[in-house]
């Protein structure tokens, strides 16, 4: 008998440096079940934010607009299982009716959703893709307004 040989080749509809094919790559295992979510909503998240699905093409200003995204979404962002089929646009529609003072995830999650994006790129890179090396995930974080350390000490 013939043995079928299998295919290297990703499906025509998926190119390799896609954003959404690596996305299904990620392995969640070494997670437990609610970061492996949170992992996956920041990776549908970062995927919405881009202008292109071109892996290889990630710049600081991709890296920018992700975090602008995060800061203009409403605080209720995703709560609704309907926000997870909007749009980016559609998205930052709906955090435009929240006055700018209350827009936005908090600075626990806008960091864990950043962190997430620097090991989405590091898995990116090992995985042998082409990345701007000069990408600094790490240049985005937030702190909180007033060093909590000052309001326990006298």
């Amino acid at each position: 008998m013939h043995r079928q040989q299998r295919s290297d080749r990703p499906h025509p509809s998926a190119s390799p440096r896609s954003a959404k094919t690596h996305i299904r790559k990620v392995k969640f295992k070494r997670w437990g079940n609610k970061t492996a979510s949170q992992a996956r909503q920041t990776f549908a998240l970062f995927g919405k934010s881009l202008n292109h699905d071109d892996l290889s093409c990630i710049s600081q200003k991709d890296l920018s607009d992700f975090k602008d995204l995060l800061l203009g979404l409403s605080p209720t962002y995703g709560k609704s299982r309907e926000d997870k089929d909007l749009t980016a646009a559609q998205l930052l529609a709906k955090g435009a009716v929240v006055p700018p003072g209350k827009r936005g995830v908090g600075v626990d999650a806008t960091n864990r959703h950043l962190n997430f994006r620097g090991q989405l790129i590091k898995s990116i890179q090992a995985q042998g893709f082409a990345v701007d090396s000069a990408l600094n995930p790490a240049a985005h974080r937030t702190q909180e307004s007033a060093d909590p350390m000052d309001e326990v000490l006298p």
